[in-house]
């Protein structure tokens, strides 16, 4: 499982993938992987929908998808983001909004399924910093 940062590229919005610095696929220009905090969003293994991907989204802008035993860092300026999670049908998500600041520049996400009866829901739960797998730089 290798390290991902997830940026936006800031001249044309395409979604990339790095490891500090690099140019965006689709324009050219060089995308940095900096910034004041960090959103880590990890995807657990697990029976139900391992095969699918997830959308994510940040306070309703797409970021990409996260696939199963994902760990994907978002370098992302303090402020407040409304995380949200999709899959097929499956809409509903219980979208924790965190706070990137100071006091607490990094925050890391589980992000599970829990099966209902007639549509799954989607469980973005607060985990620390030492429960993430090792990450191979």
């Amino acid at each position: 499982m290798a390290k991902q940062i997830r940026v936006k590229c800031p001249a044309c919005g395409e979604i990339v993938d790095l490891t500090r610095t690099g140019p965006c696929p689709k324009c050219g220009k060089k995308v940095e992987a900096r910034a004041a905090g960090t959103l880590v969003l990890y995807r657990p293994r697990d029976a139900s929908g391992s095969v699918s991907s997830y959308g994510v989204y940040l306070n309703g802008t797409p970021y990409g998808k996260i696939e199963s035993r994902d760990v994907l860092s978002f370098p992302l300026p303090f402020g407040s983001y409304k995380v949200h999670v999709v899959c097929g049908m499956n809409r509903k998500c219980n979208d924790p909004v965190v706070t990137l600041s100071e006091a607490e520049p990094v925050v890391c996400l589980e992000v599970r399924i829990k099966m209902g009866f007639i549509q799954n829901s989607f469980i973005l739960e607060r985990i620390d910093r030492a429960d993430l797998p090792e990450q191979k730089a």
